[in-house]
């Protein structure tokens, strides 16, 4: 397979690059050269905008749709970098064409990968949220991990588990008592990224990580599974690890 000699080609060239970026007397060269200090700039404010993230996100895993702009700095940086190479003419003309291989690849594959995850978006969360929308009376309450289209698309008020608009519910995400939070909400729905007890559904099992799977509370009643074929999930998958293959709606039954 090609994927191992090109990772291991893209691990050589940054670990070269790093020894020559990282010296001391390159940075005071740079930090003098008008060409080179706007790039110098905008590599530490590409870094502090990183770590606002990484440290302000109520929890993890969710930075990659957020830091978006990184993709943008990367061609940017691709693009300085291999201009700075081209100071002959014929290697001008071999470098802009080799640039210009590597974006339309990039291009080709992310575009797969953009069409897969657009699949599962109409196919699995949007279809989840009309199912609630037709089956569950509106004076039941839905919680749901993933807010963003359910809301939009079921046409209801949620309980949102992610913390992403409560804060607050990263502490029951993270140190249990997530049972304890939905009872008090009057929650009798709950719509998760994927199967419970199911490895073949991503690296995250949400409902185990929050204690709901053994709560004294309820029991977990699976209601429906929406997913798209196998294959085209990790297609879209494993390139952000940004969401499970299914999304699951579970009714919870009081003990």
């Amino acid at each position: 397979s090609w994927a191992f000699p090109a990772a291991a080609m893209i691990i050589w060239l940054m670990y070269l690059a790093g020894k020559h970026f990282f010296k001391w007397p390159q940075w005071r060269h740079w930090a003098h050269d008008p060409r080179k200090r706007e790039l110098l700039i905008l590599f530490f404010w590409v870094v502090l905008h990183n770590l606002v993230y990484l440290l302000l996100l109520p929890i993890p895993g969710t930075a990659s749709r957020y830091g978006a702009v990184n993709y943008v700095i990367l061609w940017i940086g691709i693009a300085a970098g291999f201009s700075s190479l081209a100071r002959i003419s014929f290697r001008r003309w071999v470098v802009g064409l080799f640039l210009f291989v590597i974006a339309v690849a990039n291009s080709l594959y992310w575009n797969r990968v953009y069409d897969a995850n657009i699949e599962h978006m109409l196919d699995a969360r949007i279809a989840a949220a009309n199912y609630v929308r037709e089956n569950f009376s509106d004076d039941e309450l839905c919680a749901a991990f993933d807010v963003g289209s359910l809301r939009y698309y079921s046409d209801r008020p949620l309980v949102e588990v992610a913390a992403l608009m409560n804060p607050d519910g990263a502490d029951k995400f993270f140190q249990g008592g997530a049972d304890d939070y939905l009872v008090e909400h009057g929650v009798t729905c709950l719509v998760l990224p994927g199967r419970t007890g199911q490895a073949s559904e991503g690296i995250l099992d949400f409902a185990s990580i929050m204690g709901l799977t053994d709560s004294p509370l309820f029991e977990m009643e699976l209601v429906k599974v929406f997913e798209i074929d196998h294959d085209r999930w990790l297609l879209g998958y494993l390139p952000t690890v940004n969401y499970q293959a299914s999304v699951t709606i579970y009714r919870l039954n009081p003990k």
